[in-house]
């Protein structure tokens, strides 16, 4: 009794029942050419076989039958019929929906597997990430749009990559822009940053270096904004990150970066940069805000170890 299919793939087949007394299992099966049979002399309750080599999108039709231990039978049930490769036939049984941006895949009992979204996340601002049904989570290296973040008056950028790691050092300054105090989140509770510097390179950016600073100790609120200090530089060597409101030309951001601990740069760059046509530098958080300077070809300074710029 209670027969059923329990999986199917693309080249296999299992069938479940059951017997109300110890029994062996046996499963007769054919393609409307070709037949064959798949036995057991297990005694057992509960019978499970699975038949494999199957041909990929072939209709098997599936007969079961069982013999108790003093020789009663067969008792034969069926015939059930199952096509390899189409869909789920029990919900809630595992299967695979060919989608690698979703998990947790099951069958929904109405003949389709579906699963559960993913969530693409690398842990850097530096990449928009997405996810392609075929290839699963991407993760391109692009600043976000222009028009969606905030640009200042004036802005410094300087690069140190030193011999002595302990000497490397990152100062960035967006002076002379426009954020209302709310546009800065809560810092100090829930709302995280990070900082991209993003480097073209003949039409495609890289990034060359970054910063994620997560809303934990280390952030002091005032009354126009809010400040992050950590002398010790221990995540990823950020020592500063000052945020200033104001309106007009009244609001500041401020970035430092010191020591062996940043992410400077990161793997696959080096300094000089090549700024075929600009070095974009980018402060966002997880409000959706962003803040942003624009450095333009030729640099001030772009050499070995060094890039130092101001704009405009």
């Amino acid at each position: 009794s209670n027969v059923q299919i329990t999986d199917v793939t693309d080249t296999t087949i299992t069938i479940e029942w059951d017997t109300d007394e110890p029994a062996t299992s046996g499963v007769s099966f054919n393609d409307g050419v070709v037949y064959d049979v798949l036995s057991d002399p297990t005694l057992v309750l509960h019978h499970v076989m699975t038949l494999s080599s199957l041909t990929l999108g072939t209709t098997y039709h599936l007969t079961v039958s069982s013999t108790d231990v003093i020789g009663n039978g067969p008792s034969v049930a069926g015939p059930v019929d199952a096509t390899t490769g189409a869909p789920c036939y029990d919900a809630g049984v595992a299967c695979d929906d060919g989608n690698a941006c979703t998990d947790g895949d099951v069958c929904d009992g109405a003949g389709g597997c579906a699963g559960s979204a993913i969530t693409c996340n690398d842990g850097s601002s530096c990449t928009r990430d997405s996810c392609e049904p075929l290839a699963g989570c991407v993760y391109t290296v692009e600043p976000l749009p222009a028009a969606s973040c905030r640009n200042p008056g004036r802005s410094v950028l300087v690069l140190k990559d030193n011999g002595d790691d302990s000497r490397d050092h990152v100062l960035w300054k967006w002076l002379l822009g426009d954020t209302p105090l709310s546009a800065f989140g809560a810092p100090t509770s829930a709302t995280s940053y990070g900082l991209c510097v993003y480097d073209d390179a003949f039409g495609s950016y890289r990034a060359v270096m970054n910063a994620e600073i997560s809303p934990v100790a280390g952030w002091t609120p005032f009354p126009r904004g809010f400040t992050y200090l950590d002398k010790t530089r221990s995540r990823q060597g950020v020592q500063k990150l000052h945020l200033l409101q104001g309106a007009g030309t009244k609001s500041k951001v401020l970035f430092v970066g010191h020591g062996a601990a940043l992410n400077l740069p990161l793997p696959g760059t080096a300094l000089p940069l090549w700024q075929t046509s600009q070095v974009v530098v980018q402060l966002s958080n997880s409000d959706g805000e962003c803040w942003q300077s624009t450095f333009a070809a030729p640099a001030r300074r772009n050499q070995p170890g060094v890039f130092r710029d101001v704009a405009p």
